[in-house]
């Protein structure tokens, strides 16, 4: 495991290629980080990390790369292995899902089993997860999403200063 750092927060959100990239939305994601990333403390960094299979097609990392501009954003374009997705899952934050529909959600279901945070809509199997612990869902608004982008980093910040 990673030194965890006070001064550096990584989101974390899931593209499948086999996926539509409209219903996954990986475009919200970056808007709403690209919009959080202009409130960032000095000193202090944050990185939005989109997880892609191998197999995706190099149009979609164009898609991305231009969406993000100068946004840092880091793509994981391999197919890993749970020891190598476990790692990817210490790494992570805030779990970022601004998905239009989605199935059952299993990857928000992961990130809820790890006690990381997470920011989604409110869309599809989603809902039942919510019921359980306290999801933070939207409806693609970008700007109550920034905001609970910024009150994430300021709250690692003041968590980890009191530990």
């Amino acid at each position: 495991m990673r030194e965890r750092s006070d001064q550096h927060f990584d989101f974390l959100c899931m593209l499948d290629h086999r996926s539509d990239i409209d219903r996954k939305n990986p475009l919200g994601a970056i808007e709403a980080f690209r919009a959080a990333s202009s409130r960032i403390p000095l000193g202090s960094s944050a990185r939005l990390r989109i997880k892609c299979h191998a197999g995706t097609p190099a149009a979609t990392f164009e898609l991305l790369r231009a969406a993000a501009g100068d946004v840092p954003i880091e793509i994981v374009a391999q197919t890993l292995d749970e020891a190598g997705m476990d790692g990817l899952w210490q790494e992570c934050d805030c779990f970022l899902s601004l998905h239009r529909s989605e199935g059952f959600g299993l990857p928000v279901a992961e990130a809820l089993s790890r006690a990381i945070p997470v920011i989604a809509t409110g869309q599809g199997g989603i809902k039942a997860h919510g019921k359980i612990v306290d999801t933070l869902t939207y409806r693609c608004n970008v700007r109550e999403t920034t905001g609970e982008i910024y009150r994430l980093q300021n709250a690692k910040r003041r968590r980890r200063r009191h530990d």
